[in-house]
């Protein structure tokens, strides 16, 4: 397998930053072939065929969205469990609302503490709670987030995570897990 060439690390390079701007402007995905075609039309309007060409190779089509989207997704959410395994202390916030389809969300947060006792709170994770909103399938979607993180085949994160209590108090009654 060949190495890539500069241009198309270039361009590759150029897709991501083109989709990191659409979401920081949270606008549809969709413009991603509007924002191509003003590119392209500037570097012709500014006589630079070359560039126009360059323009013309950074790929935006529908799949090339989604593994864009996935990758800088799973990048985030990666980086933000290493500073959970890193902490001293960190806390959990979680959320249950309904959102516009009559569907029940988790939210959670999570409130790092370093050892310098700075913080940083930060969105950790959102899914469906099926059936009931009970205390008990709130923590069960909140265990099964974490089984997931540390279960990743690509993951190093079960061994920073195995020393941490995950621990709720529901009816009375305390659940616990070392994960």
């Amino acid at each position: 397998m060949k190495a890539p060439t500069e241009s198309q690390t270039s361009a590759l390079n150029d897709s991501y930053i083109v989709f990191l701007e659409l979401a920081r402007a949270k606008k549809p995905f969709i413009d991603d072939s509007l924002v191509k075609k003003c590119a392209v039309e500037m570097a012709k309007a500014f006589g630079n065929a070359k560039i126009a060409e360059k323009f013309e190779s950074v790929q935006l089509s529908n799949q090339t969205i989604q593994r864009r989207v996935t990758d800088m997704g799973e990048q985030s959410e990666n980086s933000l469990i290493r500073l959970v395994e890193k902490s001293t202390y960190f806390s959990l916030c979680i959320d249950e609302s309904t959102d516009q389809a009559d569907v029940s969300q988790l939210i959670i947060f999570v409130r790092i503490i370093h050892e310098d006792f700075s913080t940083k709170e930060e969105l950790l994770n959102t899914c469906v709670l099926r059936g009931t909103t009970k205390g008990k399938n709130t923590f069960e979607a909140v265990k099964t987030f974490f089984k997931h993180v540390m279960a990743a085949p690509s993951s190093t994160h079960s061994s920073g995570l195995t020393s941490k209590i995950l621990g709720f108090r529901v009816h009375n009654s305390d659940f616990q897990i070392y994960i």
